[in-house]
């Protein structure tokens, strides 16, 4: 019992060491975030992903200000629902709790 408690405390940890300490139970979609920290002069979008990481195919655009509901989290992504009826993951570090 204390090895699972350490184990759920490390990735807590992690996941506030990454900005993202706001997830509510997977696949509820109860926690809201907002897109931040894209740079402008950079890509200046959030790829929305078919799957948790950069090996999925892009099927998306967010940007800074759209409002995202978390559905689920594997690692550092998040599967977000957006817009009018989109889904997928995006990288959860340029997503804050709003």
């Amino acid at each position: 019992m204390k090895k699972l408690l350490l184990v759920f405390f490390l990735l807590l940890e992690s996941a506030s060491a990454m900005g993202t300490d706001y997830y509510d139970d997977r696949g509820r979609c109860d926690a809201t975030g907002v897109v931040r920290g894209l740079d402008y002069y950079g890509d200046n979008f959030l790829a929305v992903r078919t799957g948790p990481g950069t090996r999925y195919r892009q099927i998306d655009s967010l940007y800074n200000g759209d409002i995202v509901r978390i559905c689920d989290w594997r690692g550092g992504w998040l599967n977000v629902r957006y817009g009018r009826g989109g889904s997928g993951w995006v990288f959860g570090k340029y997503v804050r709790e709003r």
